[in-house]
């Protein structure tokens, strides 16, 4: 079964297809993107909170006791580290909501000294983040999973999805539409100028049927004029020809060589008109 020209009914099929999945992938990202705002922020809250916390923890702790501190709250995903100074903050990333609320979640005393999410990367993101404590430097690393990344998977699985919706759109629109309608189109161009009617194929929708029994009543309607029509020129030309016959008859018996004659030539000219017309 061939694709068809560009208004072919699979084309159509298909580009409807693709359009119903465009959309619902745009509708997904509209979804996505309400629902990130939140889920950012509270990211961005987390993260301050933690940070807080650990700078509570440095100003109540002695600074012989810090370095200990820092080996204690060491984990997969956090590090304190004591810095020998300041260091420059040089050029970062604050992708919003994350950075805007980060930085107002974490108030005076801090800095964001690192924040450079990879797009289109799963993997976490590193958040460097520096503060003060009775003049000594130390750095809080966190690493965390920004939402975009997480939603990222989500969205290529609707990607993967859509890819094959519209698969088995096509597929499924070959099979049950496009099939029993080009197998009806095979089956009247095989007719020629006789047409006779037609079988239903069983997989056909009810539109097929119902253009198949049309068909077949326009069938039904073309052998009937047919017949009639080889009805009506048979009496016409027993009609006709049986006057003609007697008339040739009788001028021959009963008129004079020279009247018969011009009479044959007459009569001629009449059965040639007849046998035109028949």
């Amino acid at each position: 079964m061939s694709w068809g020209g560009p208004g072919s009914l699979l084309r159509r099929l298909g580009a409807l297809a693709l359009g119903v999945t465009l959309l619902s992938l745009a509708l997904h990202v509209g979804v996505v993107a309400i629902g990130l705002h939140p889920l950012s922020a509270q990211l961005a809250q987390q993260v301050a909170a933690r940070s807080q916390l650990t700078r509570s923890l440095l100003l109540t702790t002695a600074a012989p006791e810090r370095e200990a501190l820092a080996h204690s709250l060491r984990q997969k995903d956090f590090e304190l580290l004591k810095l020998p100074g300041p260091t420059p903050r040089g050029t970062i990333t604050l992708p919003g909501p994350i950075g805007p609320v980060l930085i107002e979640a974490l108030g005076p005393g801090f800095e964001v000294s690192l924040f450079e999410p990879k797009p289109l990367s799963f993997e976490p993101v590193e958040i460097r983040i520096d503060t003060q404590v009775q003049g000594e430097h130390w750095r809080i690393r966190l690493f965390a999973q920004p939402p975009v990344n997480a939603m990222l998977g989500t969205a290529i699985g609707w990607m993967l999805l859509a890819a094959l919706s519209v698969g088995a759109s096509l597929l499924l629109g070959l099979r049950l539409i496009v099939q029993p309608m080009g197998e009806v189109v095979r089956r009247i161009t095989e007719q020629g100028a006789t047409l006779q009617p037609l079988q239903v194929p069983q997989s056909a929708s009810s539109e097929v049927k119902r253009l198949v029994d049309s068909f077949n009543r326009l069938a039904e309607r073309v052998l009937h004029a047919q017949h009639a029509r080889q009805q009506l020129l048979a009496g016409v030309s027993h009609d006709l020809r049986t006057p003609l016959a007697r008339l040739r008859l009788r001028i021959e018996t009963q008129c004079s060589p020279e009247v018969a004659d011009a009479a044959q030539a007459e009569l001629g000219a009449v059965e040639h008109i007849v046998a035109q017309f028949l």
